[in-house]
């Protein structure tokens, strides 16, 4: 086909007509040079037009969005070198230095705010940038990067956060607000509450955050309204030391999260001297968006590491070390947490699951604690390993439906896992301590490598008498106190290696020398150290627990008890240990070296010794009455072993407390089933 002919002349009359009616390519507008003020600059920019500010102080409000003439898209307002132009705000009103707007008239959207120095000072009240949309149907999509935003008490947000909004925060540094580095709203704005609101989309990434001063706001605050979907995400993307993003020195919280139900991650920060938590989440996630914090550095906080409460779906972990803050690791605990709202923070009532985390040398309660209620689960797994903790590893002080699964719990100065009080004083009574009601701590405790603590001579490996569940494959040993100590409604104790525990320093006139059984009975009547004391009930209220399958050798006192030690040995006490049916549930255990036996009491091969010897050595290892009385002798529990279970190695420092050939715990138990931790049908795996 023969190509059309166009005249030059008209030719270029169309490519003016195209270049000022839309094909026109993005400018780029100089401050000064071509405009004498960024906010002119903006009102004669087109969409996608760059201004470069060079540098200098500009001392002026800046404004997108608040009418026709700066609602601009695409924007890129950018210092020509990085923190050498000053954007200062000196309103004594109640402005922020950077304002964009959205609302039914229209929304700037992909609005980039680069390498600014920005500075509010000398009375009113103001954020740095303040980005708020009332926009339902479009979303205010801003980037602040690579700026610095600092200033007085007149400075009351780094960055404030409102409405509708898709907001990526990256690589500034925000230090000295009045309030929160990046929030969504502060007390003095009472009368108008800000919020994100559904579906709004906040990434906060490779910032460093410090020092606001108000005791009631945090490093970030962020807050959604109703049932709103929001995405929220905190990280670093480096994992140099220090981390790339690093909130610390605020008043209070690091972060703060309260009422956002969408996906939530925080990963990689570092988190650190906050006067109040390093992390508190309120009422966070959904069934279909677990919350998750993950690969972070929490220390050195005044409170807890992380507070959680409220309705709060939830991950921690894998990967964080959570180390040295005041109040523990992990808490579940409203009381400390400041209501800034009229919303009232509840307990924890959703999943909440705590895996693979380094929690240590935390202080006052432990590194886990539960101290509200909680009506929904929590699971610790996966791991964790958990040690020096001041207090304890795992302290629970209030009903809670606890898994505490395959985790290393060590050398915490009070109790591996415990219920009660969190003060660690001999004279103080238990039974004052645990704030729920009997039983309602619901506790399955399985897989765990317990070893090492009661190092002040307070608690031992897992000592749970207020709580209910079960307890089974678990590795107890070379704990300060007990092994095992359990109460009235404990329905299993299967499967476990008790081994060592109790104090033996040879040292007499040293309260704390030669303490700590098994596996023992306690029905509170005493204080925290007290020796054990009662008879395991026989009413229908209190359930005869499973006891099955154990290794409790090597330990300081008794091995297995269940009933009163009688002051002699070879006696037995009036009243048997257990109604004519327990049978049924102790028995098929193995005990062997504990309160102070010296040999197995010849059970197979020494025919000549006398059935008193025998008697006293077998209520040695219980405690009480092992045997039935009189003569002929009789074990209480026929299927019971005393004899070596031929342990691997029980040097100190490197125990192997897997069974070698030939031991008589392998095929001992129930069935033909393996004894201890190693045995049975769900043994200890890693």
């Amino acid at each position: 086909m023969k190509e059309k002919w166009v005249p030059t002349e008209l030719l270029l009359s169309f490519l003016v007509l195209v270049t000022i009616h839309g094909g026109a390519r993005a400018a780029t507008i100089y401050v000064p040079d071509d405009h004498g003020t960024i906010q002119i600059a903006i009102n004669n920019a087109a969409d996608g037009d760059t201004i470069i500010v060079r540098d200098g102080t500009y001392t002026e409000y800046v404004e997108l969005g608040t009418s026709a003439a700066n609602t601009k898209n695409n924007l890129i307002i950018q210092a020509e070198n990085e923190g050498s132009a000053i954007i200062q705000c000196t309103d004594s009103g109640d402005v922020p230095v950077i304002y964009i707007e959205g609302d039914s008239e229209g929304v700037p959207t992909g609005t980039i705010i680069d390498g600014f120095d920005i500075k509010r000072s000398s009375g009113g009240k103001g954020a740095g940038v303040f980005i708020s949309n009332a926009n339902t149907s479009t979303y205010a999509a801003v980037t602040v990067e690579d700026c610095t935003i600092s200033g007085d008490t007149s400075l009351h947000s780094g960055v404030r956060l409102n409405g509708y909004i898709e907001a990526t925060i990256t690589g500034n540094t925000i230090t000295g607000p009045k309030e929160a580095g990046i929030a969504t709203s502060a007390p003095d704005y009472s009368s108008n509450e800000d919020y994100l609101y559904e579906d709004s989309i906040v990434t906060i990434e490779d910032n460093i955050i410090n020092g606001n001063s108000v005791t009631d706001q945090a490093g970030i605050f962020l807050k959604g309204h109703a049932d709103n979907t929001t995405q929220v995400v905190i990280r670093g993307t480096s994992t140099g030391v220090p981390k790339t993003s690093r909130i610390y020195g605020n008043r209070t919280a690091g972060i703060r999260l309260e009422d956002i139900y969408g996906a939530v991650t925080i990963d990689n920060n570092q988190v650190n001297n906050n006067s109040k938590a390093g992390i508190c989440m309120i009422d966070i996630g959904s069934e279909s968006a677990i919350a998750t914090i993950q690969n972070n550095n929490i220390n050195d906080n005044t409170q807890a590491g992380i507070t959680v409460a409220g309705a709060s779906y939830l991950t921690i972990g894998s990967n964080n070390n959570i180390n040295d803050n005041g109040t523990g690791g992990v808490a579940f605990n409203k009381a400390t947490i400041t209501i800034l709202y009229s919303d009232p923070i509840n307990a924890s009532s959703q999943p909440v699951t705590i895996s693979g985390n380094k929690i240590y040398s935390n202080n006052t309660y432990a590194g886990i604690g539960i101290i509200d209620a909680i009506t929904g689960t929590v699971t610790i797994t996966d791991q964790n390993d958990i040690y020096q903790n001041t207090r304890g590893g795992i302290g629970i002080q209030n009903s809670c439906e606890l898994r505490i699964i395959g985790n290393k719990i060590r050398d915490n100065v009070r109790g591996g896992i415990h219920t009660g009080t969190d003060i660690a004083d001999d004279a103080f009574s238990d039974t004052t301590g645990f704030l729920g009601g009997p039983g309602s701590a619901d506790l399955t405790i399985t897989q765990n490598k317990i070893y090492g603590n009661g190092e002040s001579g307070y608690g031992g490996g897992i000592d749970v008498r207020h709580a209910s569940g079960t307890i089974h494959n678990n590795l107890v040993y070379r704990n300060h106190r007990g092994g095992i100590r359990f109460g009235d409604y404990i329905t299993e104790i299967v499967n476990n290696t008790v081994a060592h525990n109790g104090n033996d320093n040879d040292t007499p006139t040293d309260p704390d020398d030669d303490t700590g059984g098994g596996i023992v009975y306690d029905n509170l009547a005493g204080a925290v150290n007290a020796q054990p004391e009662g008879t395991l009930s026989d009413s229908a209220n209190y359930p005869n627990p499973r006891i099955r399958n154990n290794i409790s050798a090597y330990n300081i006192t008794t091995g297995l008890r269940v009933g009163k030690m009688p002051t002699d040995l070879t006696t037995c006490p009036d009243n048997p240990v257990y109604s004519s049916d327990s049978i049924n549930y102790r028995d098929y255990n193995l005990v062997y070296l504990n309160n102070g036996t010296t040999d197995d009491c010849g059970w197979y091969t020494d025919t000549g010794v006398s059935y008193a010897r025998i008697l006293s050595c077998a209520n040695k290892q219980y405690g009480g009455c092992g045997a039935n009385w009189p003569y002929p002798f009789v074990m209480v529990d026929p299927h019971d072993i005393i004899a070596d279970p031929l342990f691997v190695s029980t040097t100190e420092g490197s125990e192997d407390y897997h069974l070698k050939a030939g031991s008589p715990a392998i095929g001992g138990g129930v069935g033909g089933a393996t004894m201890g931790a190693y045995g049975g049908s769900d043994p200890i795996n890693w």
